[in-house]
């Protein structure tokens, strides 16, 4: 049933709402496989032991084989850096509106700044790259690939300033320094002057690397294993992020940079509205709750509020693709 509702709002649309349909029913199947050994005790350790391997191997071999495995095109610069730019730009806009959405919950400390940081980075990556290229190709996804940088760059080090106020109430800049901030330094070095690691050590670090949505999922089920039905109501203020991160905002930022590019006369490819529009409309992005353990937030809460955003997605993302065809 779902999948007729999602293909009336697509208008037709079905290759590309494929793509959305079976990346969330994938997701949701890891998550099940990571809830069911937690709840039964089958794996001990679970949540600790994919935090660890994520922030600390997977995910910045992640970040250093993308960077550095990018092909530059001199033709497609200026969109690239517009799509950086507009990505920066409108992340900021979401980071204050997820600060002031917070104030009709009355939300304690911890939980106030999870939500304003689910509000603004999304799951960019594993359900925007594939979405991009079944409708627009390889040229979206390299732009995608920018957006992303600005993204994540912002998510590691605002991000997790933001969250790492919840001990002790005070800034730890020294979590800035961090295995995933350095690799973005190592991939972005490795990318400007064009260098590569050797093919079989490339081949293995992607290989590692590409594990890092599994191990996501699998550490987002065992956290939804201790998360208590009140939690659930709890999550259920992530209406707010749906509305504003998933709809209005992007849908905003389409037209805004629709009617910007040609106004200002920018050299760009108009195909930066569309993508960057879409990427901004993406579910919140899952490695904040491992975010949230590592700097001692509400991890239950942002497990919540990332599965019922992630299922929400099935509807809001066709829906926002509308306008755009």
């Amino acid at each position: 049933m779902i999948y007729y509702i999602v293909y009336f709002f697509a208008k037709g649309e079905e290759w590309a709402l494929r793509i959305i349909i079976d990346k969330i029913l994938l997701l949701a199947i890891i998550m099940l496989v990571g809830f069911l050994a937690e709840k039964s005790g089958y794996i001990k350790g679970l949540r600790s032991a994919t935090s660890q391997l994520l922030t600390r191997i997977t995910l910045p071999l992640l970040v250093i084989t993308t960077l550095s495995g990018q092909e530059k095109s001199v033709q497609a610069q200026n969109t690239a850096v517009a799509v950086f730019v507009f990505g920066l730009l409108f992340i900021f806009l979401l980071l204050l509106l997820g600060k002031f959405s917070t104030i009709p919950f009355g939300f304690n400390k911890k939980r106030n700044d999870v939500h304003t940081c689910l509000t603004a980075f999304g799951n960019t990556i594993f359900l925007g790259y594939p979405l991009l290229d079944a409708i627009w190709g390889q040229q979206a996804v390299f732009y995608a690939a920018f957006f992303s940088i600005a993204n994540d760059l912002t998510a590691w080090t605002l991000g997790v300033l933001i969250l790492s106020r919840s001990q002790g109430g005070k800034l730890d800049f020294r979590r800035l320094f961090n295995p995933t901030t350095l690799s973005y330094v190592v991939g972005a070095l490795m990318f400007v002057f064009s260098l590569r690691l050797p093919g079989f050590l490339h081949e293995a670090a992607s290989t590692v690397g590409s594990t890092t949505t599994v191990l996501s999922m699998l550490f987002l089920g065992a956290t939804l294993a201790s998360v208590r039905l009140r939690e659930v109501i709890a999550g259920l203020s992530s209406v707010t992020i749906i509305l504003l991160k998933m709809i209005l905002v992007p849908l905003g930022a389409f037209y805004a940079m629709r009617w910007l590019i040609p106004a200002l006369d920018l050299p760009v490819d108009m195909l930066v509205s569309s993508v960057v529009a879409l990427m901004l409309a993406m579910p919140c992005q899952s490695v904040f709750a491992i975010l949230a353990q590592e700097c001692g937030g509400d991890t239950e809460y942002a497990a919540t509020t990332i599965c019922m955003t992630t299922a929400a997605s099935l509807l809001t993302l066709p829906f926002v693709y509308t306008f755009m065809i």
